[in-house]
């Protein structure tokens, strides 16, 4: 190796540390188009979403139904309709599915049941569950619903594939909230989810992540050793001893949507103008992901990651949006779907 080419590695081992940049979020796609005239081809209040090989199925909370779209955002076909009757749903903010058998399931919580259709549109089961349920999660052929029950005191139920109850679990653990009329709506705000060996609560209001089995056994709870979410817990559990005093309930979820990923905790925080929060398998920090300056948005909720990609749904603008993970100062590439 000749000396010039000693001399350019010596280079780049020492600047290295300069030439590594932080990342940050740009947006890469977004749909449904706003302009569009397709019929059906718009969201009103979309709030979830999952992904199937081909397509994404939006819930849509005020417009009572399902959209489907395509990955590349052509709107597909609408199903459900709102009502109360079979294949009729009101007011649906969560949805799951059985990819598998390519089912879809949503917290038909305006009716108080769990309903369920195939991707194609049609109407398949309702589960009728002891209480509307505030997110649900589909696991081998059992439904993981919360349900925050005070009387059985737990705060998940499981339904079998006919919906029958199988059982209610999930203690009530946390000694710092108050037992008041207040107290059930710091253990109501979490997302559901699982991977292949464990079901996992994600609690929005306290900085607390339960794990269970699939079947429902307890595991452990991991404790969130990051300053602002303990800061902003503490304001939860004052805003909750205070409300009866006040007749008003002052409390603020920490994040907006979370999820587990190859043994990590991702959230996107309502701190530091938003970022994505990474955490490690103990629930230590790990990593800040910020979105480009340019492109804040305080109302996106964070779903889930597909390849290298976050997927939110943005609500002010009622859509699904997109975007890729970069190093801070690329310019970004903002992509509509073609008409």
């Amino acid at each position: 190796m000749t000396k010039k080419a000693l001399l350019l590695i010596f280079c780049f081992y020492l600047l290295s540390p300069l030439i590594a940049q932080d990342t940050e979020l740009v947006l890469k796609m977004a749909f449904p188009d706003p302009d569009s005239t397709i019929p059906d081809d718009y969201l009103v209040h979309p709030y979830d979403l999952v992904i199937f090989d081909e397509f994404f199925v939006v819930c849509d909370a005020q417009d009572n139904c399902l959209k489907v779209f395509s990955k590349s955002g052509e709107f597909i076909r609408k199903i459900g309709r709102s009502g109360q009757g079979p294949g009729e749903i009101n007011t649906v903010f969560r949805i799951t599915s059985d990819k598998k058998n390519k089912i879809i399931f949503c917290n038909d919580q305006g009716n108080g049941r769990i309903s369920s259709f195939d991707v194609n549109g049609k109407f398949k089961s309702i589960i009728r569950t002891l209480l509307p349920p505030y997110d649900i999660e589909y696991i081998d052929g059992i439904m993981h619903t919360l349900e925050y029950n005070r009387v059985k005191e737990s705060l998940f139920s499981m339904y079998d594939s006919a919906g029958v109850l199988i059982k209610t679990y999930g203690e009530i653990f946390d000694d710092n909230i108050p037992e008041n009329r207040f107290s059930s709506s710091l253990y109501s705000g979490v997302n559901l989810d699982s991977d292949k060996n464990h079901f996992y609560v994600l609690y929005s209001y306290i900085p607390f992540i339960g794990i269970y089995s699939h079947e429902g056994e307890f595991i452990r709870r991991l404790s969130i050793e990051v300053e602002e979410i303990n800061e902003s817990y503490k304001e939860n559990i004052k805003g909750v001893k205070q409300g009866l005093v006040n007749k008003f309930l002052k409390i603020w979820p920490w994040h907006k949507g979370g999820f587990v990923n190859n043994n990590h905790f991702y959230y996107l925080t309502n701190f530091n103008f938003n970022e994505i929060l990474i955490l490690d398998s103990n629930g230590k920090f790990q990593k800040k992901i910020p979105f480009k300056k340019e492109e804040n948005n305080p109302l996106l909720r964070l779903i889930t990651l597909l390849n290298k990609d976050y997927i939110f749904i943005e609500i002010r603008n009622a859509q699904v949006k997109i975007y890729e993970e970069v190093q801070s100062g690329l310019p970004s590439v903002n992509v509509q779907p073609e008409k």
